[in-house]
């Protein structure tokens, strides 16, 4: 204390308060990662960051949100989409569908045997819904330390808007979020909404109004938005980097259409520059087996048919998405043109509670296929008188009163030849393991359509062929 009465206040700090400034050089040694950033979503998304996906309401954000997130946790990418990460476990935080909805989106629209087939997420793929007025942070921080979450993507800032602009406690989140990232070193998407564009606009973050500051606190920001001129179709664009430069601009926007993939995940498909490349008998393969299965038929009835292993098959199946049958109407009208049950299909019906013979048989009936049944028949002979044709009792003469050459096959099953080029055959017959419903030996017409074959059954051979 001085003469004068005033209190003298020592405002020097403390030296253990003091944070000493550190070379630039030492600033590398920090980083926990070497390298670029590996990608999450391609340029949308990578390792490390806190991105911001927004949109106006129905765009499908949650839809592409959950579409990436189950990608990440199966460690493959969208198709065309670049994925380098590797696979992680993901924690989806659900703010918005109750499970009654959510079950409803990821489903199949029609019921199977009085079941309705749920959409298989990836076994590393978590949708979590916090407790009601949890601190959000907390909670992550609790989650992520005892499950070991890499990746979280919280749908959406709505749901925790305290006021009518609700600027301050978003804001305030996403600050927090960015401490989180940068302690438990994980990569967060936030998902949040916005008005609709102006008419022929294209989002953009003037959209978000006031919300645009939020963007200020995230490293890569991208919106999807309606088509302008097709309002089924979706774009996404990027609008910040800060990892890297931008790529996706509203000059080459991936372009989306939204439907149920595999019949049960809803989804986007993106434009032709990210679909995989298939020849065209790739794709016919594909799309019978598509339609086979949603005819019920049996992975074993497919690998038969086609002469590929049940697990091929299985991966075909797989490969599938609506725009293959683009172009190929005549597949579907095949199918649908077949739809009449055969006596045969009745009697396999009756006997359906069997399945070690219902395995046993060996293919199905041609409208499970789609392929409607095409042997060869006889020439007509233009005499007035002709000779009296020789009495063919067995389908094998018959075959080969057709002019077929007997052979065997790679497997050492007999064989009919009908077309060949040199060592390659094109058209061929072969018999199978009777059943227990016909007496005679089983008949398939196998015809070569570049990847594999398409064997189509052939029922009752001596009547197929007339022979009298």
């Amino acid at each position: 204390m001085h003469g004068d009465g005033n209190i003298s206040i020592n405002t020097a700090p403390n030296a253990a308060e003091i944070e000493r400034p550190r070379n630039a050089n030492d600033c590398f040694m920090d980083v926990k990662h070497a390298g670029p950033p590996r990608q999450l979503f391609d340029e949308f998304w990578r390792e490390g960051e806190l991105a911001l996906l927004f949109g106006a309401a129905g765009t499908g954000k949650s839809v592409l949100a959950m579409q990436i997130a189950d990608r990440i946790a199966r460690g493959r990418g969208i198709d065309g989409f670049e994925m380098t990460a590797k696979r992680q476990r993901v924690l989806y935080v659900d703010l918005r569908l109750s499970d009654r909805h959510f079950n409803l989106r990821y489903r199949a629209e029609t019921p199977k045997k009085g079941t309705y087939t749920p959409y298989k997420f990836a076994d590393e793929l978590y949708r979590v819904r916090p407790p009601e007025d949890a601190d959000l942070c907390k909670w992550l921080r609790k989650m992520v330390n005892e499950n070991h979450f890499r990746a979280i993507v919280i749908d959406d800032l709505s749901a925790v808007l305290g006021t009518c602009g609700g600027i301050r406690e978003t804001l305030e989140l996403m600050r927090k979020l960015r401490r989180l990232r940068d302690e438990l070193d994980l990569s967060i998407l936030v998902l949040a909404g916005c008005r609709e564009p102006r008419r022929s606009e294209l989002v953009s973050e003037t959209d978000l109004q006031h919300s645009r500051v939020l963007c200020d606190t995230a490293d890569s920001v991208f919106a999807i938005g309606i088509h302008p001129r097709k309002n089924d179709l979706r774009y996404l664009v990027q609008t910040r980097s800060a990892g890297s430069a931008i790529v996706w601009t509203d000059r080459n926007a991936p372009v989306a259409s939204l439907s149920k993939i595999d019949g049960t995940l809803l989804g986007f498909t993106f434009d032709e520059r990210f679909r995989p490349k298939y020849s065209t008998e790739e794709l016919d393969l594909i799309c019978n087996i598509k339609l086979a299965r949603d005819r019920n038929a049996t992975y074993r009835d497919l690998a038969y048919v086609y002469e590929i292993s049940t697990s091929t098959a299985h991966s075909l199946l797989r490969k599938f998405q609506p725009w293959m049958l683009k172009g190929r109407e005549h597949l579907i009208l095949d199918h649908e043109m077949d739809n009449a049950p055969t006596h045969e299909e009745e009697t396999h019906e009756q006997d359906a509670g069997d399945d070690q013979i219902a395995n046993e048989c060996v293919g199905e009936p041609d409208e499970a296929f789609g392929h409607a049944s095409a042997g060869p028949t006889p020439e007509p002979i233009d005499d007035e008188t002709p000779a009296e044709p020789p009495e063919l009792k067995t389908p094998r003469e018959i075959l080969l009163a057709l002019g077929m050459r007997q052979t065997f096959d790679e497997n050492d099953r007999e064989i009919f030849i009908e077309k060949e080029n040199g060592p390659i055959r094109h058209v061929w017959y072969r018999f199978d393991a009777r059943d227990r419903y016909s007496p005679l030996d089983l008949l398939s017409r196998h015809q070569s359509n570049g990847v594999g074959s398409v064997a189509i059954r052939v029922d009752g051979p001596i009547s197929l062929f007339n022979s009298g």
